[in-house]
């Protein structure tokens, strides 16, 4: 079905028949598989890039639109030079759909680094310089900002990988045990220590923060009379008797020191009082 598809791309009458049969070409010429088709299908392909049909010339470079996405080592291999070749096509509405192109053409000549396809591109720019139609021009100015901020952007993306790379030789102090060099001791305790210290840290830190709540005092040791000590607990009692409390007692004081009472006494100055 190959030669099929060669003769709907090159002579078709509908341009979306057209257009699908070149895609699947260039699928084929893709395919790694159709090493031997790959140099006949290329030449069918390039007769339209250097047919004087209007109509050809830009079906070729709408394939290569979609050849950039689908394979650009193919594309560089094969079609590139013949693409940056249109920039000194008669018809305006090559040049613009070629200003389009180009710069996707630079990027895929940045990497890797192509001196030659660089150069091409140059090339075609500076044939593009001389342009008298506005809008070509206009897309021109529009696709040398986009190269330009490419290249600014790839510059940027190199020295920060060189500046990674010399600064992952030396690891700082904080990050040499795998610790991140600002913790703090109540919130980032857990991812350091475990789970139970994280908890005593924490209480202790909690207990610290509450004011110091005073013990009562003890009672101070008592230095007087016994007597005037058991008024004054007399005092503090309550009317009502105590359960179970007996008679009251006699106090005899003698030398500041009080004695309970006992009935044997008693009876024993009744006796001496008979006598």
């Amino acid at each position: 079905f190959v030669p099929l598809l060669l003769s709907r791309a090159v002579s078709g009458r509908i341009l979306p028949c057209r257009v699908a049969a070149l895609n699947t070409l260039l699928v084929i010429v893709a395919d790694p598989s159709q090493a031997k088709q790959k140099l006949k299908i290329r030449n069918k392909v390039l007769e339209l890039c250097n047919n004087s049909s209007f109509d050809c010339r830009q079906l070729f470079l709408r394939g290569m639109t979609t050849l950039i996405t689908l394979s650009p080592e193919v594309l560089k291999e094969l079609f590139f030079n013949n693409i940056t070749s249109m920039a000194d096509d008669k018809v305006p509405n090559i040049r613009l759909m070629l200003c389009k192109l180009l710069p996707k053409l630079k990027a895929l000549a940045l990497e890797p680094v192509d001196r030659k396809l660089l150069a091409s591109i140059d090339a075609a720019i500076a044939s593009l310089s001389s342009e008298t139609d506005c809008d070509v021009v206009a897309q021109l100015k529009i696709a040398l900002t986009l190269m330009d901020e490419g290249d600014k952007t790839k510059s940027l993306g190199s020295k920060q990988v060189e500046s990674v790379g010399g600064n992952s030789s030396v690891p700082r102090k904080g990050n040499m045990l795998g610790v991140s060099n600002s913790i703090s001791p109540l919130t980032d305790m857990r991812s350091v220590t475990g789970d139970s210290t994280a908890r005593s840290v924490s209480s202790h830190y909690t207990v610290a923060s509450q004011p110091h709540q005073t013990s009562p005092s003890r009672p101070r040791p008592y230095s007087g009379n016994q007597t005037s000590r058991i008024q004054s607990m007399t005092v503090g009692t309550t009317d009502s008797p105590r359960p179970n409390q007996g008679p009251p007692r006699s106090v005899s004081q003698k030398s500041g020191v009080s004695r309970p009472h006992r009935p044997s006494e008693d009876k024993r100055r009744q006796s001496l009082s008979k006598r």
